[in-house]
């Protein structure tokens, strides 16, 4: 059955489980029925899709609905863990070397098991995660981004700073005393620039945050189809800051931050020019042992499979970017880098000891996005620039 029968299918039973109850005996009366759920039969003429089929098979935002209906059924449902935290991004596939497009999606799943350990200013906990995530292109040979991963983390995790966990009575009088003092102003802009909000931080006593992770680490890497795979275990180190008050020198140090400030300001998001404290990056360094078990275009190479050592390091960064007319919208961005340590001539010869990836998005109220990434992944040959445009839900 090919991508189409599948995706089809697909329309049909969520439709099926979405409406009343009725017997669809004809095509007619299917194409009827998504059309009444999906989209008003009379609005079809005014989109660039000619057919319900061809709206189906080529539109992503389509696939946003019909994943809030399959999220309705389960919403109720406790026992439905498994979907926790799957996030599902649906979009279009395009290089900069093709004028070919692919429907497709990227996700992102994770599930975690760890106890807990609360001190006043400190915080830990012993972890066991298991996470998932890729992209998927319904034709296959136009993903530039084929690189799906699962794996398994086990370690430790804490916090450093922040708040305490409980605030004494004379703390707690104090934050109600402010409280009732910023319910009295009526004016906005009183409001908004109100040095009162500073002395409820200090009531607080917030200090800089930092979290760090350490853990072992294991799971698989491959393409969508399976055809390249390998195995990974080694261990990792993650670390974090945040600093509450923009006007810290730790927030002042938040140099990626500075272009999207002075954007904010531009746009009347922010009265000022700083950056923020709690968008700094999030850093991740690791050392993994790879043992690829299928892999065609190395073992040419190199005449077998051995593994091999590589150095991985990531950075994420997530800021506001500005909120206009009561939409807000964010900048995201990711760089990873791969290095394989004392490669092969061989290997270095062909440019397969090292990949990097960067990539960007614009994300509005977590409902649609745009991207930019360029680079390689590992099983990536030549480096790619892709285009993405497309709507987000999360389970």
């Amino acid at each position: 059955m090919d991508c189409k029968k599948y995706l089809l299918l697909l329309v049909f039973y969520v439709v099926a489980k979405a409406t009343p109850a009725q017997t669809i005996t004809t095509l007619e009366g299917l194409k009827a029925k998504i059309a009444a759920v999906l989209v008003s039969g009379d609005n079809l003429p005014e989109t660039k899709f000619n057919t319900i089929e061809n709206m189906i098979l080529n539109e992503p935002g389509i696939y946003n609905d019909l994943w809030g209906r399959v999220n309705n059924t389960f919403r109720n449902k406790s026992d439905q863990f498994l979907l926790k935290n799957l996030k599902i991004d649906f979009k279009t596939f395009q290089g900069n070397d093709s004028n070919k497009t692919s429907l497709g999606f990227s996700y992102k799943w994770n599930y975690e098991i760890n106890k807990k350990k609360n001190t006043d200013y400190q915080r830990s906990e012993f972890l066991a995660k298991i996470t998932a995530e890729g992209n998927v292109a319904f034709k296959k040979n136009l993903n530039p981004l084929d690189f799906q991963s699962a794996k398994l983390d086990i370690g430790t995790s804490g916090f450093l700073g922040g708040t305490v966990n409980k605030l004494d009575a004379a703390l707690t009088a104090d934050m109600n005393k402010i409280n009732q003092q910023l319910a009295a102003i009526e004016d906005e802009d009183e409001l908004a620039n109100s040095p009162l909000w500073n002395d409820i931080t200090k009531a607080m006593a917030i200090k800089n945050q930092y979290h760090y992770n350490f853990s072992a680490t294991g799971g698989w890497e491959g393409k969508q189809d399976f055809s390249t795979s390998q195995l990974t275990y080694g261990a990792q180190l993650r670390f974090s800051a945040k600093a509450y008050s923009d006007k810290n020198p730790l927030a002042q140090l938040n140099i990626l931050d500075y272009p999207f400030a002075l954007i904010r300001y531009i746009t009347g998001t922010d009265k000022s020019i700083n950056p923020y404290g709690a968008a700094l990056p999030i850093v991740t360094m690791g050392i993994d042992m790879v043992n690829p078990t299928k892999d065609s275009v190395r073992t040419a190479i190199t005449g077998n499979e051995k593994q091999f050592t590589r150095f991985r390091f990531e950075a994420g960064f997530r800021t506001l970017l500005a909120s206009i007319n009561k939409t807000t919208m964010h900048f995201n961005a990711a760089y990873r880098y791969f290095s394989e340590l004392n490669a092969a001539s061989a290997i270095r010869l062909a440019k397969l000891n090292s990949f990097s990836y960067f990539t960007c998005s614009v994300t509005a109220a977590d409902t649609y996005f745009f991207s930019y990434s360029y680079g390689k992944l590992p099983f990536d040959r030549t480096d790619n620039a892709v285009y993405e445009l497309g709507f987000k839900f999360n389970l």
